[in-house]
């Protein structure tokens, strides 16, 4: 009782029982078409070369300190300003 396009990506189908109710569950497993193709390691790996110019990343640093200023809790603050750097890298190192 589902689409044509939605029945070619579901992967498993239960039907559970629910407690409680006169109606069953019916819980639906599905994988997107992207998610069906094989892919690479799925991690990203610090480049050392990127260690020898880092004169622009360090000028970008005050910019995400400015960016994160009013965030109160520290822990939060480093995550965010070391996803900016993390961003950062990986675009300077596909260029």
């Amino acid at each position: 009782m589902i689409s044509k396009k939605i029945n070619d990506l579901t992967d498993k189908c239960k039907i559970l029982n629910t407690p409680e109710t006169d109606h069953l569950a019916i819980l639906i497993h599905k994988t997107s078409e992207e998610l069906k193709h094989k892919r690479g390691p799925g991690f990203w790996k610090f480049i050392q070369s990127l260690l020898k110019d880092v004169t622009k990343l360090r000028a970008k640093i005050p910019n995400f300190q400015q960016k994160y200023k009013d965030i109160k809790d520290l822990s939060l603050k480093w995550d965010l300003i070391k996803m900016e750097i993390r961003g950062f890298t990986v675009k300077y190192s596909k260029n």
